[in-house]
């Protein structure tokens, strides 16, 4: 006897069950492409799965790649903008600047040497806006305006 699909059955099989419990007969080549077609698929959910992993993961770090690109591209732009700023007198490496801006007439910023406490007593129309240190390098480093000098010299 053939059943629909071409295949064979063995004498005396049916290609349907007879009693309560029995299963429907199918051929070898079924069982097969329906055991490979599963795996198949579940093999395939894995690899998609895996690569959009990867994926995620690479655009993260993509991502950080980026921000700190960014922050370099910022802090080079803030460091050439300071070099700018007029001072009275050389620029030392190593040194602390105060940065200043002129209140009354024209609002120009400039950078001193001298400390808030003692420039307020000299010009009282000048605004406070930080403190910098000139590095090694030619950047420079925001300092904490209550961080007390001689540490950040050190």
């Amino acid at each position: 006897m053939r059943t629909e699909d071409g295949f064979e059955l063995p004498d005396g099989k049916l290609p349907y069950p007879v009693r309560p419990g029995d299963a429907p007969f199918r051929s070898l080549e079924r069982l097969i492409d329906s055991t490979v077609g599963k795996s198949l698929v579940e093999a395939k959910r894995e690899i998609r799965s895996h690569a959009v992993h990867e994926l995620e993961l690479l655009d993260s770090l993509h991502q950080d790649l980026v921000r700190r690109a960014q922050a370099i591209i910022d802090r080079a732009k803030r460091d050439m903008e300071l070099h700018d700023v007029p001072v009275f007198g050389a620029k030392i490496r190593g040194a602390c600047y105060y940065l200043y801006r002129k209140t009354s007439g024209d609002p120009s910023e400039f950078f001193s040497i001298l400390e808030p406490s003692d420039y307020r007593q000299a010009d009282a129309d000048a605004e406070f806006l930080g403190t910098y240190r000139l590095n090694e390098d030619s950047s420079w480093t925001v300092i904490d305006s209550r961080t007390d000098r001689r540490e950040t010299e050190i």
